[in-house]
């Protein structure tokens, strides 16, 4: 990473990530997308660790899909795919987190990644109000 900075900002930037990475193994820590990483390698080498998580969630919701990003989506799929009972929640209007690697395509094709889901759809507009 750092032979290929080019710019000042950019080797300042390298060092800043080199130095972070080593505080971290020498803390025995991860960041957010340490975790997500490690834990799709896991499930992927791993069959054994996959089966017994897709035996614990055999149903799986998540909420605000539109701002998953690719490895939060190969988990999911990964967890749903023995059951396919995966349940997600979004609006592609409200994808709001592309500048930390949401994709909204997740959502957008969550349909051809499973045939036989049964979209629906619920606005403000037309929901039941409730009044006291």
């Amino acid at each position: 990473m750092l032979k290929s900075a080019d710019s000042p900002n950019d080797k300042k930037a390298a060092q800043v990530y080199l130095e972070l990475e080593r505080r971290l193994r020498a803390a025995n820590a991860m960041d957010f997308d340490d975790l997500l990483v490690r834990t799709l390698e896991l499930l992927r080498t791993r069959p054994e660790v996959l089966d017994k998580y897709q035996e614990r969630f055999r149903y799986i919701s998540v909420d605000e899909y539109q701002d998953t990003n690719h490895v939060q989506y190969e988990i999911a799929n990964l967890l749903a795919a023995k059951y396919q009972n995966l349940m997600v929640v979004g609006d592609d209007d409200q994808s709001i987190y592309s500048w930390r690697g949401a994709d909204i395509t997740n959502i957008l094709d969550f349909e051809k990644d499973f045939k036989t889901a049964r979209p629906s759809s619920w606005s403000r507009t037309t929901a039941p109000r409730v009044t006291s």
